[in-house]
């Protein structure tokens, strides 16, 4: 039934819509089908493609789809062939395995077992396959959905991020607005200049246009500040006069001062320096006494240490001594053992 959908196919198309099976899988199915009569095609080995019903197609890619199924169809067909090929080849083998057996030919009997028992074996194998497929595929789904999850909860926490943002900075934006008209109140209620500007401006206008209130302000306060500077300019104009005149008047006091605190600064000068020099002799007679006690110290020690090395030379002679007494009793006590051992040999 593959003609159904196809004229010519590429071998490569048909491993792709036939799951979990690859392009020499898919050739060796349609060559068995062939060869069991099921499927009739044929295959050309340089250019890839598979032509059903014997009559090639001069097609330079693949042909059009007959069924918008053809898909899902192509692939059912695919497995349904090859549990049609494994089934006659089970009930083929199954038979052969009887007449043997019945004929009496143990070998070819065993044979067709292992034969049976290795399809069996690759159909449980081929099973396993799809099924740890199926997990994986199951898996990755999965996989991708957490992925696209976060895509879209990052997206969302970064949305979130940007209102706030823009909130702050509209805030912002009113608070000082806020305080510009707070400052300008002051101003108005506070300067006359700022009166004689602002009488003209209303709170209608104001509301309509608050950047020309507010420029208003800027222009007050420059005015103010040039006033400001001029005013402090002529009173330091003023301190500069009255700091001349106290300097020259005080000259005179300060020339009277140094002159009747001359004798007074010599005679402490004096004094600082009789003083540090009781200090220094203090200090020098303070080493001397030390530097005797010292000295008398050395010769407290030099008696010291003769003493001690006399006693020690005393007790080290009466140790040896009473080694010397010992070693002579132990020595007499010895002969006379081995005296009296070699006269009982002797005996």
């Amino acid at each position: 039934k593959l003609g159904e959908f196809y004229k010519s196919v590429s071998l490569s198309r048909i491993a792709q819509y036939a799951n979990y099976y690859t392009e020499e899988k898919v050739l060796s199915i349609l060559l068995e089908c062939h060869h069991s009569g099921i499927l009739h095609f044929q295959y050309d080995g340089e250019s890839g493609f598979v032509y059903f019903s014997g009559n090639p197609s001069a097609m330079s890619g693949q042909s059009q789809f007959v069924r918008p199924n053809f898909i899902s169809n192509l692939t059912n067909q695919i497995v349904y062939a090859h549990d049609d090929l494994v089934k006659k080849t089970r009930l083929n083998a199954l038979k052969n395995m009887i007449e043997m057996y019945r004929k009496g030919s143990p070998d070819e009997y065993y044979r067709y077992q292992r034969i049976r028992e290795n399809v069996i074996k690759y159909m449980d194998n081929l099973s396993a396959e799809n099924d740890q497929m199926d997990k994986k595929m199951v898996a990755m789904m999965e996989e991708e959905r957490v992925r696209i999850e976060l895509a879209q909860m990052h997206r969302m926490d970064e949305e979130r991020h940007q209102r706030e943002e823009k909130r702050q900075q509209q805030d912002l934006k009113e608070k000082r607005i806020l305080n510009t008209l707070e400052q300008v109140g002051d101003i108005s209620g506070n300067s006359e200049m700022a009166k004689k500007m602002l009488k003209d401006i209303d709170v209608a206008d104001f509301e309509k246009d608050p950047a020309k209130y507010i420029n208003v302000h800027n222009e007050l306060r420059d005015k103010e500040i040039t006033t400001h500077v001029k005013k402090m300019k002529k009173i330091e104009k003023k301190f500069d006069v009255i700091a001349h005149v106290l300097k020259i008047s005080e000259v005179d006091k300060i020339r009277c001062f140094v002159s009747n605190s001359l004798p007074n600064r010599k005679k402490n000068f004096q004094n600082r320096d009789q003083d540090r020099i009781s200090s220094i002799i203090r200090l020098k007679k303070n080493e001397d006494e030390i530097k005797s006690r010292l000295v008398a110290a050395t010769d407290d020690i030099n008696d010291f240490m003769e003493s001690c090395e006399q006693k020690a030379i005393h007790s080290h002679q009466q140790l040896i001594e009473q080694y010397e007494e010992m070693l002579v009793k132990e020595r007499a006590l010895v002969l006379a053992k081995k005296r009296c051992e070699y006269i009982e040999k002797r005996k």
